[in-house]
């Protein structure tokens, strides 16, 4: 899975678990299952917004 993070100044990826405990549970079987995940921030300026680099995901 591919996670485009819109902000600058993340990081890390982590699910939202507070916000839906199943997604954050899915995941981390899927993970464990071998569905790889990287999480990408973005640059953002007044002409674009592009992929910057990637975050580490920690589940």
């Amino acid at each position: 899975m591919f996670f485009v993070i819109q902000r600058m100044d993340a990081g890390v990826f982590r699910p939202a678990e507070h916000i839906d405990p199943a997604y954050g549970a899915g995941l981390r079987r899927a993970v464990g299952s071998g569905v790889e995940i990287l999480a990408w921030d973005v640059k953002i300026d007044l002409a674009a917004i592009r992929l910057n680099r990637e975050i580490p995901c920690r589940l």
